[in-house]
């Protein structure tokens, strides 16, 4: 974590219209995902105790387990959805279309040049999963058809969901933004329905092709009338070819971020069982709000910066990295403490306590969580850059070395061993990325790291004041839990802001929020 604000001093000043315009697709971008996250949050946690009941705790756990499994082979696919957004977030200002649309041709005939090699991997999944997650036997047919309906949607997913694609890209993911919640919010009750008939895994396999197929026809129809230069466009071998090296670039980078969401669950479960993916899954449920929000609103401000970067306004670009991570931490330390006071709360409410992995495995949690936002928000300034190279081969080496010490860690200390595995890993992320966003923008080699003593001191203290309260009280009523909830998150959120922030992040933050209020 570096907070760090450094004001430019070689570049002409950023117009107050386009600083303005920038700043109010950001704010459209968060809202569109917080308005879909949270339509998406609520619907879960009507539905999870279901699904639970439903499936059985064994079998909810390997259901975990499959989805971040076969997610993997989206890596499998040559990666060029990924590689099309960075493009066109650099290209979104370029009056000429062309290049765009030859990327958007390109992208789908380097997809078909790894369709085989994708499926390939997929047909191994389907026969070898049951083994590694010690499926019992008499699921073991069941578990299968469900990997292979998963395996088809993940393989066409470059091109289902490359209209989406289109529109993050271009900065204009909140087009789609009632349309897609309500999608969310029917896919979440489907899924239910699907358990509760008696349909089981594979019915919701098959929910989340249905899901895909629709979200996709929406984003398409949203692309073709905001974007009146939008069509696809016969990929050229050559552009295949060059379009491949620019994905190609992203594939280590892309197993690296997959690694990073989704590794603690696998892991888990290989090591050690499903019933503790299960606890560990519910147990995480609310930092993984904060792990699929915080990263978002701040990658909606990344996809502003193509046209920063594509003038070469370096310290403007570091500038607003600061203030992004001023703005993460500021959530992290509110939402982080209010979440380690009232959890354990939440969990005998909502599933029961028999479902809670434990007060010491709550910190930790929120600690790996807390890591992963600030690394996930320098990931994607360095992806803005197109210069991955070396973020790929630092990735691989952090990621390789916290599964290493997660797995030795948690035969002997369970849900415990695998969080302090991850963190202690993922270290050199935390250090190295700060590193490499100023040496990819040509400011040197050496962040600020002293800057964060300040805020990590009084994120510490509100950690530690909400570990001790958490311990003090079990709510067991909705009715009390929600109004303590909203009242601890303004409290640790005043105090954070007042005491964790320099007065000139402060300033900053406060005049952003005030190019988001109309007028």
């Amino acid at each position: 974590m570096t907070i760090e604000i450094e004001r430019a001093t070689t570049t002409e000043p950023e117009s107050p219209k386009s600083a303005h315009n920038l700043t109010k697709k950001a704010g459209l971008n968060a809202a569109s995902y917080l308005l879909d996250f949270t339509a998406r949050t609520v619907v879960m946690l009507l539905v999870t105790p279901i699904l639970l009941g439903g499936l059985g705790k064994s079998l909810f756990g390997i259901w975990q387990m499959l989805l971040k499994t076969v997610s993997y082979l989206v890596t499998a696919d040559g990666r060029p959805t990924v590689a099309l957004k960075w493009v066109l977030v650099n290209e979104q200002s370029n009056p000429d279309h062309s290049k765009k649309q030859q990327a958007i041709g390109d992208t789908i005939g380097v997809w078909l040049l790894f369709l085989p090699f994708l499926l390939g991997l997929g047909g191994i999944l389907v026969w070898g999963f049951p083994l590694v997650a010690k499926v019992g036997a008499a699921d073991v047919a069941t578990v299968r058809i469900s990997c292979a309906i998963l395996i088809l949607n993940f393989a066409f997913a470059s091109l289902v969901h490359l209209p989406e694609t289109v529109l993050e890209g271009m900065n204009l993911r909140y087009r789609r933004m009632v349309v897609r919640t309500v999608i969310s919010i029917v896919g979440g009750f489907a899924s239910a329905g699907v358990v509760y008939f008696g349909l089981g895994l594979p019915g919701l396999a098959a929910a989340q092709v249905i899901l895909s197929l629709v979200t996709s026809f929406v984003a398409l129809t949203v692309v073709k009338s905001t974007l009146k230069w939008f069509r696809l466009v016969r990929p050229t071998w050559s552009g295949t070819k060059a379009f491949a090296r620019i994905s190609l670039s992203f594939f280590g980078t892309s197993i690296v971020s997959k690694l990073i969401v989704t590794c603690d669950v696998v892991v888990l479960g290989i090591v050690a069982s499903a019933h503790l993916v299960t606890d560990y899954t519910l147990s995480s449920y609310a930092a993984n709000v904060l792990i699929y929000t915080i990263p978002a609103i701040l990658n909606s401000a990344v996809t502003g910066l193509g046209r920063l970067l594509r003038e070469k306004r370096h310290d403007r670009v570091l500038e607003l990295r600061g203030e992004m991570l001023s703005f993460g931490w500021l959530m992290m330390a509110a939402a982080g403490g209010t979440i380690l006071v009232w959890n354990r709360s939440f969990i005998h409410m909502w599933v029961g306590l028999d479902n809670y992995a434990g007060h010491l495995a709550d910190i930790l949690i929120i600690l790996l969580t807390t890591q992963f936002v600030f690394i996930q928000a320098d990931s994607e300034t360095v992806n803005a850059t197109l210069r991955v190279r070396a973020k790929s081969i630092l990735g691989l080496v952090s990621t390789a070395l916290a599964i290493g010490l997660a797995v030795l860690l948690i035969p002997r200390y369970g849900i415990v061993g695998l969080c302090s595995g991850l963190i202690l890993g993922r270290s050199l992320l935390s250090l190295g990325y700060p590193i490499l966003i100023r040496r990819n923008l040509e400011l040197g080699s050496v962040p600020a790291f002293a800057s964060i003593a300040r805020p990590a001191m009084v994120m510490a203290a509100l950690y530690s004041v909400s570990a001790f309260a958490s311990q003090e009280f079990l709510v067991t009523r909705w009715l009390v839990w929600l109004p303590g909830v909203i009242l601890t998150f303004l409290l640790l959120l005043a105090t954070a802001f007042r005491l964790g922030l320099p007065r000139d992040s402060r300033r900053s933050l406060v005049e952003r929020a005030r190019r988001l209020v109309p007028g």
